[in-house]
C-alpha cells in the first residue's frame, strides 16, 4: 500500500475510534457524575445529557421490541453482559438492540 492509503485510513480510523469513544462516554451512567450532581446540586449539562438518553429511549422503544426476548430477560446472557460492561441503567439494551437493528437494516440495503 502507498503512504497515501495508509495515512487516510490511519485517519478514518482515529476519527472513527474517538467519535466511538465519545458516544460511550456520553452515553455511559457514571455514579461519580451522580453523587457529583447529588452533592451539587442538579448540574443543567446532566439534567440535559440523562433526559436526551431518556427521550431517545422512548423514542425507539418500538423497534428494541423486535430483538428483546419475550421471556428470560433479566436472566439472559445479553443482560449480564450488559451489567458487567458498566451500562446497568435500563435504557442501555433498548438503545443498543434498536441500534443494531437499524444498522442491519441499513446493511441489507447494500
Amino acid at each position: 500500500m502507498s503512504t497515501d492509503t495508509l495515512l487516510l485510513l490511519a485517519v478514518i480510523f482515529i476519527s472513527v475510534a474517538s467519535l466511538s469513544a465519545w458516544l460511550v462516554g456520553w452515553l455511559s451512567h457514571s455514579p461519580i457524575r451522580q453523587r457529583i450532581a447529588d452533592t451539587m446540586g442538579a448540574h443543567p449539562a446532566l439534567s440535559s445529557s440523562h433526559r436526551w438518553r431518556e427521550r431517545f429511549a422512548s423514542v425507539i422503544q418500538p423497534l428494541a421490541k423486535l430483538s428483546l426476548p419475550a421471556e428470560g430477560w433479566e436472566q439472559s446472557p445479553k443482560r449480564i453482559a450488559f451489567i458487567n460492561a458498566g451500562w446497568r441503567h435500563h435504557a442501555a439494551p433498548t438503545i443498543f438492540l434498536a441500534s443494531r437493528l437499524c444498522l442491519r437494516s441499513c446493511c441489507r440495503r447494500c
